[in-house]
């Protein structure tokens, strides 16, 4: 039978869990707290990317995009 009610969120049937397999409960994650600790815990490395648009294209490098605007002025100057 199960004590839990319908109502009861998962994460206390994953405590009782825990608790019942001797294993300290998993600590909830609550992103607007301290969400930056629990991803550098997990492993998970935050990654700032460069893109640059040109046109309705965008690129990663910039020798990319340079070379589009390039060609997208070039198309422009033909008669």
């Amino acid at each position: 039978m199960n004590p839990h009610t319908e109502d009861e969120s998962a994460d206390a049937r994953a405590a009782d869990t825990a608790r019942l397999a001797g294993r300290p409960p998993a600590r909830p994650f609550d992103e607007a707290a301290d969400a930056e600790e629990q991803l550098l815990r997990l492993g998970v490395v935050r990654v700032k990317d460069e893109h640059f648009r040109v046109g309705p294209y965008r690129y990663t490098r910039l020798a990319d995009a340079r070379a589009e605007a390039e060609r997208m002025r070039a198309r422009e100057r033909r008669p």
